[in-house]
């Protein structure tokens, strides 16, 4: 048996594979993201055998879903620890800032050239 024929045989059930995502997916777009990267993984890596298809593309879409998942949740994460802006820089923000910066500049020169 070539591999090409458990990917052949797999197509049989591609409606069943997108009805998988969505009930996995609430959102139809995710869901079809999540079947797009199934097949990209199940035309990498097919399977060896065509027994029990329905089962090994489970696994695949579930994987798939879930590593997105896990990757999503860590996206928020990283952008909810994010310092939030309040709003426009205002003059004095911007003025305060550069006197900081002129006090770093003046401390970091006032030392000596092997420290600097």
């Amino acid at each position: 048996m070539t591999r090409q024929q458990p990917i052949d045989a797999l197509l049989a059930h591609s409606d069943w594979i997108d009805r998988l995502a969505r009930r996995l997916v609430t959102d139809p777009n995710e869901a079809d993201e999540v079947v797009q990267e199934a097949w990209l993984r199940a035309l990498a890596a097919p399977p060896e055998s065509d027994e029990n298809l329905r089962g090994w593309m489970a696994r695949v879409v579930r994987r798939v879903q879930a590593r997105r998942r896990r990757a999503a949740l860590r996206r928020k994460d990283h952008e909810d620890r994010a310092p939030q802006r309040r709003g426009p820089r205002t003059p004095e923000d911007i003025a305060s800032e550069a006197g900081l910066q002129r006090d770093l500049v003046d401390a970091v020169l006032a030392l000596p050239p092997h420290y600097r």
